[in-house]
């Protein structure tokens, strides 16, 4: 359980974290269809939750669920970071960023090959996610195409991916 510079406990999610997170999630952002969408993703059984806590309050939530790449494929599975959220009273402290890296490093000791995410670039730019299209990726969603974004976890994975459209998991359209 690594603290951060900003005294945070960074760690994977416990079913005892669930009720926290589902707080942070609907406050984040401003709707309880957020944290159900978190409920529907963790049902699959195959999604890796990465918290942020401070002093035992739960500050920030980050969920990785696998994508599937239409197309050419690397040599490791790729996954998206579904959602990302810090506590309101929190937001603007580096939490945010900080419970993206170390879910990044965790999906890289899991053996995945890239992350996708769509989101804005200023902030994950600042995690490491760069623009997919210039790198052969496109989304099944029509989206801003700054905002559909990678990271390469491992050497070469977005090289063999390239031509690939990635196909998100049905749950994300069902709320």
């Amino acid at each position: 359980m690594p603290a951060s510079p900003l005294d945070l406990e960074l760690r994977l999610a416990r079913p005892a974290d669930h009720p926290a997170i589902a707080e942070v999630v609907a406050a984040a952002f401003g709707r309880r269809s957020d944290a159900a969408l978190v409920e529907l993703l963790r049902g699959r059984g195959d999604a890796l939750e990465q918290v942020a806590t401070r002093r035992g309050e739960l500050l920030a939530h980050a969920l990785f669920v696998p994508v599937e790449l239409v197309g050419p494929r690397g040599t490791r599975p790729p996954l998206a970071l579904g959602l990302m959220a810090v506590a309101p009273a929190h937001q603007r402290e580096g939490i945010g960023r900080a419970v993206v890296v170390a879910g990044l490093a965790e999906c890289r000791r899991r053996d995945a090959g890239l992350v996708v995410v769509i989101g804005p670039g200023g902030f994950y730019g600042r995690c490491g996610f760069v623009p997919a299209e210039p790198h052969g990726l496109r989304s099944r969603w029509r989206v801003v195409p700054d905002d559909f974004r990678v990271v390469e976890l491992h050497a070469g994975e977005l090289a063999a991916a390239r031509g690939s459209v990635v196909r998100f998991v049905r749950e994300f359209s069902q709320l």
